[in-house]
């Protein structure tokens, strides 16, 4: 066990790939600094460009005229030549916005009238060809040739659009801190990338349960919604304007920040290289949840493209998402950095037609369901609103990693068994032997024995009278009870610790424990209940047994031996009504008849594909049945159902 959990954490893919920083050599894209430069607001704008003009380029203000009636001058400085400058500033939330020559022109004018021999016209968004092609021929010096052809007036104009702007301020830290509160470098993040790759569900063995780069770029081809350009990529637009493109790409799943594991035996495949999509995606709002836009990403490329499965009935379609990614540059040192947006997310779908969120898809919703202690951190006991309270229980595969320090810790508390007195029975199969541990205290440890046999430790701080309380209680049942002598308890558990096979599935009930995939088809949904009982009797207690045996007979269990019958006494009624331990059948009904009121715990084992939602609302339709006959009972009345058989 140990070699192989160690060798699949050694286990490396190598590709000769370059890193993705490497990739960047120069500045942000022009929309991406149009974007950033939109933060700073309409009325802010001058103060701004005068922060640059002093700060950068050591003018002196003169003064600040932007308002109504500032006649083409909004910002008055002198040049550190002594050379007055007139600033026209032109503000605008669309980055597309393009200004032409005849805003130039009525800046000369003005020029002209304040005594201006240099001028700057300064946009955050950019000048038509012609606008800019106006200053650097210096085309406007022959309008005020026309106007005053004996004056010699020689104007100096130049332009300063969203680029320009941008290289005079990305070494500033003064500018950038005032302004953009120093987060200059996180801003203006209008794209991000994930992976994304799809198996089929669930997986018994080495089938390929994988739909590789190949058809999964020929099925979201099929649906019209992605067009290809070259060389398989894919470009496609959502409804709201999300623009994407897709590349064949790789996943490898132990860079997936999620608990991650499938639930089959292969311990490679934590460390599995999958065959994914590269998706980059292109957002226009100022201000995205991420998480959000991937959502959308995902319906929109996956619904209604995967292949039907109503041919292979209990299998579903599972599809992951790597975390987003973006690029960022950071202005004090000068060098990009790849940073994380939202974690991974995985997500199913059953029927194609529909996706969901996986832990969506296993959660209850709001609307019905209230946490039972809203007060705590965890999310696993709610409460509906017919008053019955609900937990979820999912079986889940533990990491290799996980599996073997379990292991450790299973082997650590062996050895503290060697302290223990030991007892064991033989000749008790399976049904007996899970009677036997339901009555041994929780604090005995038992083991199973050879093929018949049975096994209990009993820890030193148990009296002899308690010890021989319960040892009465299996001799009423006809269990004879033998003690192990040292020698034989030795090797038993030399035994047990040399061949004690890892444990590597577990149920989980809180939320927040939840790994993915989840087994949709091995959910445990448990439901508990209050009834109230004036007074609990022998009598009821056995008519409570004899429902709970035929309950769970229907539905695929018998506590019953061959011969049809079973041998028990009355003492042993409480633990046979609630032996929450055991695993039986599709329905296990436990009654705690010890407490006030009655404790009735329903377990539904449930294959079938809905949401829990849908499932859990199903199973309690169910469980309101089987509540109101014991009620009867707890009453001492008779119930009509023809089930009601031992």
């Amino acid at each position: 066990m140990a070699s192989k959990i160690i060798g699949g954490m050694t286990e490396q893919f190598y590709h000769t790939l370059p890193d993705p920083l490497d990739l960047i050599t120069t500045s942000p894209t022009k929309e991406a600094i149009s974007n950033f430069l939109t933060q700073i607001t309409y009325k802010q704008f001058p103060e701004f460009i005068l922060d640059i003009l002093v700060k950068i380029l050591n003018h002196r203000k003169v003064d600040i005229t932007d308002g109504q009636g500032d006649e083409q001058q909004d910002i008055l400085t002198m040049s550190p030549s002594g050379t007055r400058c007139l600033i026209q500033c032109k503000h605008t939330q669309q980055v597309n916005s393009h200004y032409n020559g005849t805003d130039l022109d009525n800046m000369v004018t003005v020029c002209l009238r304040k005594k201006c021999k240099t001028a700057l016209f300064v946009t955050n968004g950019d000048l038509t060809p012609q606008g800019k092609k106006y200053v650097t021929d210096r085309e406007y010096n022959r309008l005020t040739e026309d106007l005053f052809p004996e004056s010699n007036v020689n104007l100096e104009i130049d332009y300063w659009n969203d680029l320009k702007i941008w290289d005079l301020i990305k070494d500033n830290a003064d500018i950038l801190h005032k302004w953009f509160s120093g987060m200059g470098q996180t801003s203006g993040l209008r794209r991000f990338k994930f992976n994304v790759f799809v198996q089929k569900l669930p997986y018994y063995g080495f089938e390929n349960i994988e739909l590789g780069s190949n058809r999964l770029i020929e099925l979201i081809t099929s649906t019209g919604k992605v067009k290809s350009i070259q060389d398989d990529n894919l470009n496609g637009k959502l409804p709201s304007g999300i623009e994407i493109s897709i590349k064949k790409w790789f996943q490898h799943t132990s860079q997936i920040d999620i608990h991650y594991v499938l639930p089959e035996k292969n311990n490679d495949h934590p460390y599995r290289l999958f065959d994914a999509l590269a998706i980059e995606v292109t957002v226009q709002e100022n201000k995205y949840k991420p998480e959000l836009v991937r959502d959308q990403v995902i319906d929109f490329l996956f619904n209604g493209a995967l292949p039907s499965l109503k041919n292979d009935p209990g299998k579903w379609w599972h599809i992951t998402a790597s975390s987003c990614k973006s690029f960022i540059f950071l202005f004090d040192v000068g060098e990009p950095r790849e940073i994380k947006l939202c974690s991974a997310k995985t997500y199913v779908t059953i029927n194609c037609d529909q996706i969901y969120g996986e832990f969506e898809y296993c959660s209850l919703s709001k609307e019905h369901f209230k946490p039972t202690y809203p007060q705590s951190d965890e999310q696993a006991i709610w409460t509906h609103e017919s008053g019955v309270h609900v937990y979820q229980m999912f079986d889940q595969k533990l990491h290799p990693v996980e599996v073997y320090q379990n292991q450790l810790r299973q082997l650590n508390n062996i050895s503290s068994y060697e302290h223990f007195r030991f007892y064991g029975a033989f000749n008790v199969d399976n049904a007996l032997s899970m009677r036997i541990r339901s009555i041994l205290p929780n604090e005995w440890v038992a083991m199973l024995y050879n093929k018949d046999g049975i096994i209990w430790g009993i820890p030193s701080n148990f009296s002899g009278r308690e010890i021989d309380a319960i040892h009465k209680k299996l001799s009423n049942i006809y269990i004879n009870v033998l003690e192990v002598d040292d020698i034989t308890k030795n090797n038993i558990l030399k035994n047990v610790s040399h061949e004690m096979p890892p444990a590597d599935f577990f149920y989980i009930s809180d939320m927040n424990d939840l790994g993915f995939p989840v087994d949709l088809s091995e959910r445990l949904i448990c439901l508990i209940s209050d009834i109230l009982v004036e007074k609990m009797t022998i009598e009821i207690g056995i008519e409570l047994l004899k429902y709970k045996y035929a309950l769970e007979h229907q539905h695929g269990f018998t506590h019953l031996k061959e011969e049809g019958e079973i041998h028990s006494h009355t003492s042993e009624i409480p633990s046979l009504l609630a032996d929450m331990l055991s695993l039986r059948g599709k329905v296990m009904l436990d009654i705690g008849v010890n407490s006030k009121p009655m404790k009735v715990h329903i377990r539904y084992r449930k294959s079938i594909l809905l949401p829990s939602d849908l499932l859990v609302k199903q199973c309690i339709e169910d469980a309101m049945c089987i509540i109101e006959d014991l009620k009867l009972l707890a009453d001492g009345k008779t119930i009509n159902d023809t089930n009601y058989i031992v």
